[in-house]
């Protein structure tokens, strides 16, 4: 037996099942819909509590960490993890290398990478700072360097999940900006 996915979304309305509609279960069938948008609901309005609580229990009181001057002013570390998991996310969601070959790990699995190789020849595979634990979905490629060779992405764009190919016109030495994304 499966659950249902909960997303942290208000859905506007409850469906309601209609004497015509068929007998449908499943992610998507018209027979869990209303079990989805309350389940949906309650998620939702499960992050807004948590959401008050980290915030002293006042509605209208904003985030003051910038300018906190006393504890109840400030959300710290552990409360905002508590609150995190409470909605299924990890503070590991999170990880990031700011270096100059590196990468932005989002909540949800989306990747950001970046890298400034040099690329010598026609061709090149460029090893990106971490793999995709999925799939890489697209990559821009430009000229960083004082070459005047335009570059272009071949068809290939990840031959590996931890890949990016890239053609060059000529086969100079050229520095380059890799920015990728992927999951």
């Amino acid at each position: 037996m499966a659950n249902i996915t909960e997303t942290v979304t208000w859905d506007d309305g409850v469906y309601q099942l209609e004497t015509t509609d068929p007998v449908e279960g499943g992610e998507d069938g018209v027979d869990n819909a209303p079990h989805k948008n309350l389940a949906n609901r309650t998620l939702w309005l499960k992050a807004q509590l948590l959401l008050k609580a980290l915030k002293n229990g006042s509605a209208t009181e904003k985030f003051k960490v910038a300018n906190a001057v006393a504890d109840d002013e400030a959300v710290n570390k552990l409360q905002m993890e508590n609150a995190l998991a409470a909605l299924g996310v990890s503070i590991s969601d999170f990880s990031n290398s700011k270096a100059a070959h590196g990468f932005q790990k989002l909540p949800g699995g989306l990747i950001i990478q970046w890298s400034n190789p040099t690329i010598t020849g026609t061709q090149d595979e460029i090893t990106l700072p971490i793999s995709f634990p999925t799939a890489g979905l697209f990559a821009i490629v430009s000229d960083a360097g004082t070459a005047s060779s335009i570059l272009a992405i071949d068809n290939t764009v990840f031959p590996t999940l931890s890949t990016v190919r890239i053609n060059i016109s000529s086969s100079t030495t050229t520095l380059c900006q890799v920015f990728a994304i992927g999951h």
